[in-house]
Formats: C-alpha cells, sequence, structure tokens
C-alpha cells in the first residue's frame, strides 16, 4: 500500500463540516495519478457498494477534462467524493459547476436527500457553489483560503 506522504499526486481535503463526507480534489498526472489513487482508495458503485477500483475508472481522460468518483480511503476507511482533473488548464467555469453538480447529487443521494425542485433547491445550491469554489482554489493554488489542505 502506497504511503500518503510518499504520493506524488496532491490531494487537496475539504470539509463541508456539515455533511459526513470530504470533497478531495487534485491534478492529474501522467503515468502517477491513476496508480496512486487505486493504491489508496476503494470506489464505491452506484449501489452503494465498495470495491478495487477497475482498470477504466480514470479511462477517457485525453477526452474528458474531469471526473468525480465515489471513494472510501483504505487506510481510514473514510468516505468522499473525489474530482480528478485532466487537463486543469482547460477547466471553465461550466467545468466547474459541472463537476460541482456531480458533487452535491451524489452527495444528496447518500444522505437522502430529496430530489430536487423549485421548493428544495437551496441545498443544493449552496454545495454546488461550495464544490465550486473548492475545486477553483485547487486549480488557481489558494487552496488554504477555502481551509483545503493536503489529503494525508
Amino acid at each position: 500500500m502506497l504511503v500518503p506522504s510518499k504520493m506524488k499526486t496532491k490531494l487537496w481535503k475539504f470539509d463541508p463540516v456539515i455533511y459526513p463526507f470530504n470533497l478531495l480534489v487534485c491534478k492529474y498526472i501522467p503515468e502517477v495519478t491513476d496508480k496512486e489513487i487505486k493504491e489508496r482508495f476503494y470506489s464505491i458503485g452506484n449501489d452503494d457498494q465498495i470495491q478495487e477500483m477497475t482498470a477504466n475508472v480514470f479511462s477517457g481522460s485525453d477526452h474528458t477534462c474531469a471526473r468525480t468518483i465515489q471513494v472510501s480511503d483504505k487506510l481510514s476507511s473514510e468516505l468522499s467524493i473525489l474530482i480528478v482533473f485532466f487537463h486543469p488548464e482547460a477547466v471553465t467555469d461550466g467545468t466547474k459547476a459541472h463537476e460541482a453538480l456531480h458533487f452535491a447529487t451524489m452527495l444528496g443521494d447518500w444522505l437522502g436527500f430529496p430530489k430536487v425542485d423549485l421548493n428544495n433547491d437551496e441545498p443544493y445550491a449552496y454545495i454546488v457553489q461550495w464544490a465550486a469554489d473548492c475545486m477553483g482554489s485547487v486549480l488557481n493554488n489558494t487552496q488554504k483560503q477555502m481551509k483545503g489542505e493536503l489529503y494525508v
């Protein structure tokens, strides 16, 4: 198992405080990030089953700007949602909004939030805004302003 302090991929952890899942954000390093993430985390499928990550979890990175996946830390069993940016230089505000919505939807599904409609969209709106701000801080190297810390 990979010792966290030896990881080349810098994972930034953000704690939403009121929810029991963290947001992890990283910039992809070809030939490195795949291996490190697979050694450190299990993936969590749509059926909430924890499993080893498959070889194709990061497939399509040549054509995809980012990917959002649910993970469980192999060392601590901590549950998180991981957002990996394959091409940080190509990320737009729209990309951040897109991934933030995936984050909010996964979080809402895990916590049993009601489906979004005009009467109950505010919890989702806040979490989307927060996640997009966290992602932006990693991309702009201002993680500390969002209380981000290196995940070890």
